[in-house]
């Protein structure tokens, strides 16, 4: 007959591997992970990291934040905390945030830190405060969607330097999302242009503007000029036009408007059919992007071929063959400069982009339309081996081929247009205006 102390070892010895198995899942679930920036930490939630807030504020040279009383909901490692989701009952936001005059309460506040932070900053200000569900949930929301934009591996942390603190805040009127380095004063918008900007739309065109837009009062007459482009282009291209169902616009006054939004103008997303533009800026470039990747959803992997295309169509009635053959004879660029297009060189040109469209209206005029289309569409696209493959002639070879042509043909005398471009783009070299 087994008696109770025997049971009690029994059962012991039974229990003891569920307790290591259980004790090495924890280890192994806090165990640090290695990357090339570091290693990166998991991070825990729990309801004991649950905690009220009251009269916490973080102020920098140009915003105040103000938490008169919230909820917290922090993000745990093995080196301590490094994450806090604040979700405010009363808050108040103050100041300049890239000209934009900031004055309202937040909706919620993310904060990513190192733990040396947390300690001298956030952890006096907290009190244990049992878990609140909707609050709870809302938090892990929170974390889910902002964790994987700041110094993470995966779902692992990174952690913060000592002096860096990202605060990401959704402010109240209007709700417009924010991420910023808070201690060096710099902000990014990261809400959609969209959920701010008025909406206008005709045919396959949806255009999104701001309402001190410069266009405000010509939204058709600009759009009709961008639809007249699209049609060119489709036709130069031989795309159906119906192919895409709808272009995007999102039209900027200057390009410091675009900044506060984290645009750096201007640029397409070819694959969203998306432009996100300056309201002067060439009817035809962004939309060439467009075009093109519509050719076979494709786009080469080359800077020149790519730009240079869209200088070509940017439907601004310059001839990029005048303007090239003045930049060679008038020796602004020299003979040599031009093989420098070819590789990973060609922003580094500064009259990369005009004379790239030269390059490329030669490979279309002397080879035609639909082998520079294949050329445009190939998928594995390797500079020493497709020039050769698609033109029979290396990029060197097709360069010296054009340039001759370019010396010795005559193009005529500037226009005016390409007078005030070339005079212009003095100026904007290396401006990132090369797209006017």
């Amino acid at each position: 007959m087994i008696n109770r102390r025997s049971l009690l070892l029994l059962f012991a010895a039974l229990l003891l591997p569920v307790i290591l198995l259980i004790s090495g899942a924890v280890f192994a679930q806090q165990k640090p992970v290695k990357t090339r920036k570091g290693k990166a930490y998991p991070v825990r939630h729990s309801e004991k990291f649950f905690f009220s807030v009251e009269d916490f504020n973080m102020e920098n040279e140009t915003v105040k934040i103000t938490i008169s009383e919230g909820y917290v909901l922090l993000g745990s490692t093995v080196k301590g905390f490094t994450e806090a989701i604040i979700i405010p009952l009363d808050s108040r936001i103050d100041g300049d945030i890239n000209e934009m005059e900031a004055g309202c309460p937040l909706n919620h506040l993310y904060l990513r830190f190192n733990p040396e932070w947390y300690a001298r900053n956030l952890e006096q200000n907290l009190q244990r405060s049992p878990a609140i569900d909707s609050i709870y949930s809302r938090a892990m929301d929170i974390h889910k969607q902002k964790f994987r934009n700041y110094f993470h591996a995966g779902w692992n942390a990174l952690i913060p330097p000592a002096e860096v603190l990202i605060c990401d805040f959704e402010m109240r009127q209007p709700v417009v999302r924010i991420g910023s380095l808070f201690y060096a004063d710099k902000y990014y918008i990261l809400s959609d242009p969209a959920d701010n900007f008025d909406k206008y739309t005709h045919d396959r065109f949806t255009l999104y503007y701001p309402g001190n837009s410069v266009i405000g009062d010509t939204l058709q007459q600009w759009l009709n000029v961008r639809e007249r482009a699209y049609a060119n282009i489709c036709d130069f291209l031989d795309v159906e036009q119906n192919r895409i169902e709808n272009v995007t616009f999102y039209v900027f006054n200057d390009k410091k408007q675009g900044l506060k939004y984290g645009k750096k103008l201007g640029f397409a997303v070819p694959g969203e059919s998306e432009i996100y533009t300056l309201y002067n800026q060439t009817p035809g470039h962004e939309l060439a992007h467009v075009v093109s990747y519509w050719i076979n959803t494709k786009r080469i992997d080359s800077a020149l071929i790519n730009e240079g295309l869209a200088v070509l169509l940017d439907q601004s009635g310059r001839n990029y063959n005048r303007i090239t053959r003045h930049l060679l004879s008038t020796e602004v660029i020299s003979p040599g400069e031009l093989t420098s297009l070819l590789g990973d060189h060609f922003r580094e040109v500064k009259w990369g982009y005009p004379v790239g469209a030269s390059f490329v209206d030669f490979l279309i005029k002397t080879r035609g339309i639909d082998k520079f289309k294949d050329f445009f569409a190939q998928k594995d696209y390797n500079e020493s081996d497709s020039f050769v493959q698609y033109y029979g002639k290396t990029g060197p070879e097709l360069m010296e081929e054009w340039k001759e042509q370019i010396v010795n043909k005559d193009y005529g005398e500037l226009s005016a247009k390409d007078k005030d471009y070339l005079s212009l783009y003095k100026q904007w070299a290396g401006k990132s205006v090369e797209r006017r």
